[in-house]
């Protein structure tokens, strides 16, 4: 009897052991999957990143560009004493909200949040800009407005989008070192898997994004010349 007993015992103690073992194996594979299931949706986020701030440099400089020709258009109407009309709008830039919920990089993550912000408050202005700017104009159009009326609030325009342009600019540096931040990360992944430990980035990050801020400026700076002898091109075979 006693013997069936230990005997029962033992095969009950196996099949304990056997399922604790499956069952510790099973969640000890769940947390490699769900940290190489974060690396993987940290690196996307990181390329996603680095795409938007690629695109917001080529929005923000277009901005300078059709700030200028506004500006140009305003004082060329006012040497001729005519109301000054422009057909240019400003554009918005690019961001994306659910990118904070996938990076595992502290520092990044609270660098991403202020560029965030950053981004909404320049998008708010943009949009109230053109939409004051459009309806300055059709009030003016369909006379609404007196032509003193409107030439006061083209200059008060006029004046805001100089300091406005002041913005665009520090707007334009700060998205170009986001997109050196996402180079060193997506280039190193040491530095990219550094987790949620700490929220500063090191003197060794420090040193590559320095190195990395000059490559990007150096690439930047060809891209434009190489478009600046397109638009040459083009504009001689039209003459």
């Amino acid at each position: 009897m006693e013997k069936i007993i230990f005997e029962s015992f033992k095969i009950i103690s196996a099949s304990f052991s056997g399922a604790l073992f499956a069952f510790l194996f099973l969640k000890y594979s769940e947390k490699i999957k769900d940290k190489k299931e974060n690396k993987r949706v940290n690196y996307r986020a990181l390329n996603k990143i680095q795409f938007i701030c690629n695109i917001n440099v080529s929005l923000l400089t277009t901005t300078k560009f059709m700030i200028e020709d506004i500006l140009a258009v305003f004082n060329k109407a006012r040497e001729r004493y005519q109301d000054p009309f422009s057909a240019s709008s400003l554009d918005l830039i690019l961001i994306d909200r659910d990118l904070l919920l996938d990076l595992n990089h502290a520092a990044f993550l609270n660098d991403y949040f202020s560029y965030f912000r950053d981004v909404e408050k320049h998008n708010s202005d943009i949009a109230n800009f053109n939409k004051f700017h459009e309806s300055l104009k059709m009030a003016r159009i369909k006379d609404d407005i007196t032509s003193g009326n409107y030439l006061e609030n083209i200059n008060r325009l006029e004046e805001n989008l100089r300091i406005f342009n002041l913005f665009v600019e520090d707007m334009l540096i700060g998205t170009k070192l986001m997109m050196g931040k996402c180079r060193v990360l997506l280039k190193n992944a040491k530095l990219r898997e550094d987790s949620m430990k700490s929220y500063s980035y090191g003197c060794v990050f420090d040193e590559k994004l320095k190195a990395e801020l000059e490559l990007l400026d150096n690439e930047m700076k060809a891209i434009t010349e190489s478009s600046k002898q397109k638009i040459t091109e083009i504009l001689s075979k039209t003459n």
